[in-house]
């Protein structure tokens, strides 16, 4: 994909661009280039053009979690194989309902991917929680206000649960055993 320098798109347009402003270029993204300037500025902690209770939430030992407004989260990575890895899963696993995101049995949801890029030795994404939100957070059960934020450990728990036969709970106790 061909990165640009300006983006001209109507506000309605979600077709996903490579989009370069000042040093970064963000990936995938199905937004407009002032959300970009905006996200980059909200990581200066500059809250002028997003929420100003914006919040950041240290999530587990590899994310943290950019409470912002609307339906958007960025989640922030110390490491880039485990933000691709994410953004796999996010892809493979996510289910929309109309204008919302499928359930899943227990109520989460998994949030869409929107688009991801690289900024001051991070890696980030942007996702889409789309339902409501739940005051739940969880970092052992991988959620964050009821969406999982963390797509790796969700799925190799069901993947789990799938070839034993056995219980989240158990496997769950489990793996906080052993970590």
């Amino acid at each position: 994909m061909q990165i640009q320098d300006r983006d001209d798109r109507w506000l309605t347009d979600v077709n996903p661009i490579s989009f370069r402003t000042w040093d970064v270029i963000f990936h995938e993204m199905r937004i407009t280039w002032s959300y970009a300037k905006a996200i980059i500025e909200m990581l200066k902690w500059n809250l002028y053009f997003v929420w100003e209770e914006t919040i950041k939430v240290s999530f587990d030992e590899q994310r943290e979690v950019f409470d912002m407004w609307w339906n958007s989260m960025v989640v922030e990575y110390k490491d880039k194989q485990n933000r691709d890895n994410d953004i796999e899963l996010l892809k493979k696993h996510f289910k929309s309902k109309g204008k919302f995101a499928e359930e899943l049995e227990n109520g989460r949801q998994i949030p869409e991917f929107d688009w991801y890029f690289d900024y001051d030795n991070r890696y980030y994404i942007v996702i889409d929680w789309l339902n409501r939100l739940t005051d739940e957070i969880n970092p052992e059960k991988w959620i964050y206000k009821w969406v999982i934020v963390n797509p790796s450990k969700y799925f190799a728990v069901q993947n789990q649960v799938s070839d034993t036969g056995g219980e989240v709970e158990d496997i769950l106790w489990w793996d906080k055993q052993n970590s």
